[in-house]
């Protein structure tokens, strides 16, 4: 598995998944999981999405992360996850 640094930018209003290569808190991007599959990104945008923000702010992000890990471990207490399905 590789993992990635999962970095936002409120300017940009960009996600971006860093290989490490570049120094983190940097030109605006702001750490939002330091150690992450692309599972785990993509979920968790698909998730703060569905809040239907106008313009998302870093606050928004980090409250979203803490509700997402919520939303998450309430899933494995009634062991359930979220799946890819290929169509």
């Amino acid at each position: 598995m590789d993992y990635f640094r999962l970095e936002f930018n409120e300017k940009q209003q960009a996600f971006h998944h860093d290989n490490y290569t570049h120094e983190p808190e940097t030109n605006g991007w702001i750490t939002i999981k330091d150690r992450c599959l692309h599972d785990f990104a993509y979920q968790f945008e698909a998730f703060l999405y569905a809040k239907k923000l106008e313009r998302v702010t870093e606050s928004d992000v980090l409250n979203a992360l803490t509700e997402f890990d919520t939303f998450e471990e309430n899933l494995l207490k009634i062991n359930r996850h979220i799946a890819k399905i290929n169509k």
